[in-house]
């Protein structure tokens, strides 16, 4: 169910069908999304965490994060758990198919 170590910088991954499944997410662009995973050293990095290479919506709206400095929110990145991860091209896993 998902990635149970960290990706190397660089690694196209994308969410899980599991994970777009539990949260109601079979139609729209998110199943359709893949992203570059990025080096960080952030707290969740440090973790089970692995930033991705599209902004955090932080980055382009600053509502809600105004006393974030701009030159720490502008590099700010989106986010995801490894477990709602898979590598775009690995074999596909069988808890992903109902």
């Amino acid at each position: 169910m998902g990635l149970k170590t960290k990706p190397a910088p660089g690694t196209k991954v994308r969410l899980t069908g599991v994970f777009l499944k539990n949260t109601g997410q079979q139609a729209g662009s998110e199943g359709t999304s893949t992203w570059l995973t990025e080096a960080c050293k952030c707290v969740m990095c440090q973790t089970n965490c692995v930033a991705v290479n599209e902004p955090h919506s932080a980055a382009l709206d600053k509502t809600g994060y105004e006393d974030v400095p701009d030159e720490i929110r502008l590099k700010m990145r989106r986010h995801f758990n490894l477990a709602n991860l898979e590598i775009v091209g690995a074999p596909p896993k069988a808890e992903d198919y109902p």
